[in-house]
């Protein structure tokens, strides 16, 4: 059985739950649950009218399965002229979805697709599958990077000219001008005089943008608590080569002894995994990734799964490029209200006090380890022991696994590890031959 959601863009326990909303000339489907956060937020402030009735909202994630898409193409948009996708990652994310989008927009004259990456390294791939020019796509897409009152009013106008120009765009319909006021990035956040060891903290900037605050300042007062100094900094994207440099300029300055983030993906390029990661190498400590969830936690308690693909692909899998630590979840997603304009769910995230504070331990643990002498260091070192056989003992396909964990312990006792009154093994046979004389798992 299929259902109809009872709020668009909320969560629902059922495996397709369809969604149908009331026609409007747009509708804008985001990636980035912010992004309807913020909107929500300029159409309250906005005194004018202008777009009540005329544009509806929605995360794409209400639309993961094909007949969901189907069904919402098919039902709600009578009325629909313009259709706004913003995604993050690439296009294989939605792509059953932007086939559909196209399809959608070729059956009539006066339709409009306009496709923007969430991301700059995603402009190429993404913006020509909409069928405005692609320095419209460009422009708008960048506006929304940015973020911030003043840009999002600009976007406002960009889709304005979009549905008044329709498909006579000349000379005569130059669109206004889409030029995004920038904004600091990366830029300070609640920075206090204060004593103890200091932590880089790492958010993006769009939380702010969308007043989505609550859970970076718990996470920032939950550090204090236990007598650390963090050192926030909002930022756009740590894929960004220049807010790289700057991160590391003002982390390196400001002498962190570990750095939390926030932030997903990875600041490599997957063909660059394993050559070092510039940015975290040259800071030189710790780096902890704080997950979120962008379910809400009654998913998380009652789920079999934990976190969703999508979570798991953008701040586990990836960030694991960087070398980063993964940690626990310190905040869930929840509905924060049902906006009347854009006839959709806008959430926050709501934080994990449990999470946070076990974050803000690891990490004073991370602190005490390096103030902990060499000497004094417990480490463990772990073999896989497959059955059957002891030829699979420390097996990996493609590595020679006992060299690699000789060469482990000479480089841990040359850093003043106490491995113990017995002499190293003199080369990986011995190192075998020694293991071999524990237990294993062959019969």
């Amino acid at each position: 059985m299929h259902r109809l959601t009872s709020l668009p863009g909320g969560d629902t326990d059922d495996p397709v739950s369809f969604v149908e909303q009331p026609s409007a000339e747009v509708l804008f489907l985001s990636s980035a649950s912010t992004d309807l956060s913020a909107l929500a937020r300029i159409l309250d402030d906005c005194p004018s009218q202008d777009w009540d009735g005329r544009i509806r909202a929605l995360p794409l994630d209400a639309l993961n399965h094909p007949a969901q898409i189907d069904h919402y193409l098919s039902n709600c948009t009578s009325l629909t002229r313009l259709i706004v996708v913003r995604l993050l990652g690439g296009r294989g994310h939605w792509s059953y979805g932007l086939e559909q989008c196209a399809l959608w927009e070729s059956a009539r004259t006066e339709r409009t697709l306009l496709i923007l990456a969430g991301t700059a390294d995603q402009d190429r791939e993404l913006h020509s599958l909409g069928s405005l020019p692609e320095g419209i796509s460009d422009a708008m897409a960048l506006l929304l990077r940015e973020g911030g009152t003043d840009n999002l009013q600009t976007w406002l106008s960009g889709l304005r000219w979009i549905l008044e120009s329709g498909h006579e765009r000349s000379e005569c319909h130059q669109p206004p001008s889409l030029a995004a006021v920038p904004s600091p990035d990366p830029d300070p956040y609640d920075w206090q005089q204060e004593s103890g060891p200091r932590i880089g903290v790492l958010l993006y900037r769009a939380h702010r943008q969308s007043g989505d605050l609550l859970w970076c300042d718990a996470l920032l007062s939950t550090l204090r608590q236990r007598k650390l100094s963090p050192r926030a900094l909002w930022v756009s994207s740590l894929r960004d080569a220049a807010v790289q440099e700057a991160v590391q300029r003002i982390l390196s300055q400001q002498q962190v002894a570990l750095v939390i983030t926030t932030t997903s993906f990875a600041s490599v390029q997957f063909s660059e995994a394993g050559l070092g990661a510039p940015l975290w190498d040259s800071l030189d400590c710790p780096v902890l990734q704080l997950l979120s969830s962008s379910r809400p936690r009654s998913f998380w308690t009652s789920s079999f799964q934990g976190l969703d693909p999508i979570d798991l692909s953008l701040q586990v899998v990836l960030p694991e490029l960087d070398g980063r630590i993964t940690t626990r979840i310190g905040a869930f997603r929840e509905v924060l209200k049902a906006d009347d304009r854009l006839c959709t769910a806008v959430k926050r995230l709501e934080p994990d006090n449990a999470g946070i504070h076990w974050i803000a331990d690891h990490a004073l643990a991370w602190i005490d380890l390096q103030t902990t002498s060499a000497k004094e260091r417990r480490l463990t070192l772990l073999l896989a022991n497959y059955p059957v056989r002891n030829g699979r003992l420390a097996n990996g396909v493609g590595l020679d696994t006992p060299a690699s964990c000789l060469n482990i312990l000479r480089w841990l006792q040359a850093e003043g590890f106490d491995l113990g009154p017995q002499p190293l093994p003199q080369d990986s046979d011995a190192l075998m031959a020694m293991i071999l004389a524990g237990r294993t798992n062959d019969p």
